[in-house]
């Protein structure tokens, strides 16, 4: 408005006037978006980009200031450029910030941590620890959910030596380092959608550059549709969702019509899901939408007392196949493992007493079925 009114001369002209500044207007916030979005965050970082964007503001000012007295100027000048300076570089560390890269997706951070008594590495994207890694024992499992896919993994490779898995998410990469180290035969691709976040675990999580996990950094359902790989692998993990964002995307009928269709003759699809099993929503909407696919899917939990528990990780498992659940739930060391679950007729009550909607791409009301858990996280 301040800029029409300094422009206009003529009241005729109002329209073309008011017209033209808008039109540049709007295509300067468009340029600015998608340049900013995919180029300078990755480039120099929002706090980088904050400073020179106030920079050049007051170099404008400066220039467009037309003051009566030429000396007030040039001291005015400096005082203001002083002002800018000072808090830049009295502060400057704090400005850099404590992560390790920014990326277009996230800040990327990894911090010394304690995990079952050991000295671990965690990687943090934004405020949300999402991995634990022990760089010299890729064995290591930190949460309880990779101890599920761990067990399962184990269960089937049993009987199929030399799996072909998928990861949607890589995160710290633990699932596939494991499956690494302990089964060296494997085929092992990776969707991991932000290359910042593969490349910090290269440089700060010691994951070798010759690694036998292939890395496609791009989104898990894109590279369904580019790749369309039919019956091609035995094991697929979603490791892609948390109790602040979930990829709807990942979670309709349609996109598990394509991990059915990736998936050899008996292979297992199995994803990790955060959830209040009491009262939340989203859980019984993925189970109920996932058996409209699926001839047989399981619930798992991922530690003692998880149906009384509040927010918790759960494991959910679909097949074509039914699982061996007696030699499942064998115990391995002395340890019971996953012996508290839910199979089809469990989950066919819990259904019933819960309500759930078909996720869809054309409706998929994911975020706000979370929304509790976003609220409940910010809240602590």
């Amino acid at each position: 408005p301040l800029v029409i009114k300094l422009t206009l001369q003529d009241l005729g002209e109002t329209g073309s006037v008011a017209g033209t500044i808008y039109a540049f207007s709007s295509v300067g916030s468009i340029v600015g978006t998608f340049i900013t979005g995919f180029y300078l965050i990755s480039w120099f970082g929002t706090r980088t980009i904050v400073w020179t964007v106030a920079a050049v503001l007051l170099a404008m000012g400066i220039v467009a200031w037309n003051p009566r007295r030429r000396f007030v100027r040039p001291i005015a000048s400096f005082c203001l450029i002083g002002i800018y300076l000072f808090p830049l570089l009295t502060f400057r560390d704090m400005w850099h910030g404590d992560f390790v890269k920014e990326s277009n997706y996230f800040a990327i951070k990894v911090v010394d941590r304690k995990a079952d008594e050991r000295d671990v590495k965690a990687l943090v994207l934004d405020s949300l620890v999402h991995s634990y890694v022990d760089p010299d024992d890729p064995t290591f499992l930190g949460y309880g959910y990779e101890k599920v896919f761990a067990r399962l993994t184990d269960y089937y490779v049993s009987q199929h030596p030399a799996p072909s898995v998928f990861f949607v998410g890589g995160g710290g990469y633990v699932l596939p380092r494991y499956i690494e180290a302990l089964y060296p035969d494997s085929q092992i691709d990776v969707s991991e959608i932000d290359p910042a976040v593969t490349q910090v675990v290269h440089d700060y999580l010691e994951m070798p550059r010759d690694t036998i996990i292939n890395t496609y950094n791009i989104d898990a359902r894109l590279f369904f549709i580019q790749e369309q790989p039919k019956g091609t692998y035995d094991l697929i993990f979603g490791d892609a969702f948390n109790d602040l964002s979930v990829p709807y995307h990942l979670t309709t009928l349609e996109f598990n019509q394509m991990v059915k269709a990736s998936l050899r003759d008996g292979g297992i699809y199995m994803v990790n899901i955060v959830d209040d099993f009491r009262d939340g929503k989203f859980l019984p909407s993925f189970i109920y939408t996932l058996r409209n696919d699926f001839a047989h899917v399981y619930l798992f939990g991922t530690r003692q007392g998880w149906r009384e528990a509040n927010i918790n990780s759960h494991v959910v498992v679909a097949s074509e196949r039914p699982l061996d659940m007696a030699r499942l739930t064998d115990s391995v060391g002395g340890r019971k493992l996953l012996a508290d679950f839910m199979d089809d007729d469990d989950l066919t009550d819990f259904l019933s007493t819960r309500k759930s909607v078909l996720i869809t791409d054309d409706y998929a009301p994911v975020d706000e079925m979370i929304a509790p858990l976003v609220t409940a996280r910010l809240a602590r």
